[in-house]
This record gives C-alpha cells, sequence and structure tokens, in this order.
C-alpha cells in the first residue's frame, strides 16, 4: 500500500456555513502536511469579485492558513471542482456534504465529486478536530 503524501489540498466552498467546516479541515490539513492550500468555487454568472471574496472567506475561517490559491471559474460546480483537482494536481479534494435531498449521505455535488475524482475525498460535515483520534476505512478488498 502506498503512502498518501500531501503536497496540494483542493477544498471546494460556496459560500455557505455548510461548506465552513471544509475550508477549516482542509486548511488545517495543508497545515500539518506542509501542503498548498487550493480554494474554489464555481461562479455564477454575475458573481463578482469572487477571488478576493474566496481570500476573506479563508482568512476569516482560518487565520492561520496563510495565503491560499483561489480560482473561481464558471461551469457546472462538479466540473469546476474536478477540473480544478486535474489543474492543481490536487492529493485529496476536501467538500462539504451539504444539500442532503432526500435523505441520502450526500449532496448531489459532493456525490458527482466523490465518483467523478482521480483521488482521494474527504467529506467534513464540519471543521476537524485535530489530531484524530479515530479513522475508519472502509475497504472492499480489491486491488
Amino acid at each position: 500500500m502506498r503512502q498518501l503524501v500531501l503536497r496540494n489540498v483542493l477544498v471546494a466552498t460556496d459560500f455557505t456555513d455548510e461548506s465552513a467546516g471544509a475550508v477549516q479541515a482542509a486548511a488545517a490539513l495543508a497545515g500539518l502536511a506542509g501542503a498548498r492550500l487550493h480554494v474554489v468555487h464555481a461562479a455564477r454568472p454575475g458573481e463578482r469579485d469572487v477571488e478576493a471574496r474566496l481570500r476573506e472567506h479563508v482568512a476569516r475561517l482560518s487565520p492561520e492558513a496563510g495565503e491560499a490559491a483561489t480560482m473561481a471559474p464558471p461551469g457546472a460546480p462538479e466540473e469546476v471542482i474536478l477540473q480544478a483537482a486535474e489543474r492543481t494536481r490536487a492529493d485529496v479534494i476536501v467538500l462539504g456534504p451539504h444539500r442532503r435531498r432526500g435523505g441520502g449521505a450526500l449532496g448531489s455535488t459532493a456525490d458527482r465529486v466523490v465518483r467523478g475524482a482521480e483521488v482521494p475525498c474527504l467529506i467534513v460535515p464540519r471543521a476537524l478536530e485535530l489530531p484524530l483520534r479515530r479513522v475508519v476505512a472502509a475497504i472492499d478488498l480489491s486491488d
């Protein structure tokens, strides 16, 4: 089994409270690993000053995060996130589970990202308490 080395941590945010924990968790992981933090937001038509808002958002939620790389291309959120993961060579994608419709565990964007990502995804409903004390990993015994 190969060891996961974090050089680039990508977090997706939509500026809601539901994604705040993901931003805080990603900033903490990046800090612990000495990795670069990348923050992405799928911009909507007419949305202005998004990258400045992203920088302010990260600074407010995780002041210790330092300078994060930000990007806000337009498009469908899952496509923007997956393209950003590829572009930044993300080692992990962090996002919140929000917008649970129909009682499912994940919203549609999180579900599509998890299914389409080529790197591990960490879905966090709130900020992580670090250091982690217990970790559960589901496996299916396949290669």
